[in-house]
């Protein structure tokens, strides 16, 4: 799991440090011009670092998504996000992997007064197998156990 060391707004921009260099920058520059430019901010620099990766990308002014548009924010996710990254991983002949955001949640997105939904933990971003969502599963029965009715 990456770790963030530092985020801050510098000028326009937002500045996130992280632990690693395992971020696929020219990955996620491609994908952004091909359909990510619509919910992702853009890219403009990378630096390596001793202690990891300096990432400089554009600053999406706005607030945090309020849980009861969780409706809302759930078809925007199923209807536009998933499908493009399908979309790119097919096309990119991703063999049983999907190139994706595996910190999707609301508190790493961004509403807009322009009312565009943006995710803006972009190091998040990368290639994955299926394993991740039944992970994601476990976890979501192991918090529920007392209330699921089996």
């Amino acid at each position: 799991m990456i770790k963030t060391l530092k985020s801050y707004k510098n000028e326009n921009t937002w500045i996130k440090i992280i632990d690693t260099d395992n971020f696929d920058y020219q990955e996620y520059k491609k994908f952004y011009n091909f359909a990510g430019y619509e919910f992702l901010p853009e890219l403009y620099d990378v630096e390596k670092l001793d202690n990891g990766l300096k990432i400089v990308m554009e600053f999406i002014g706005g607030k945090k998504p309020n849980i009861k548009n969780i409706d809302y924010i759930i078809r925007f996710i199923t209807y536009k996000i998933i499908p493009s990254f399908i979309e790119w991983s097919l096309i990119n002949n991703y063999k049983d992997v999907i190139y994706y955001p595996c910190d999707n949640k609301i508190d790493n997105m961004i509403i807009t007064s322009e009312k565009k939904l943006y995710l803006v933990d972009i190091d998040s971003l990368c290639k994955t197998d299926f394993n991740h969502f039944d992970h994601l599963l476990n976890v979501i029965y192991k918090k529920d156990k007392k209330t699921l009715d089996m």
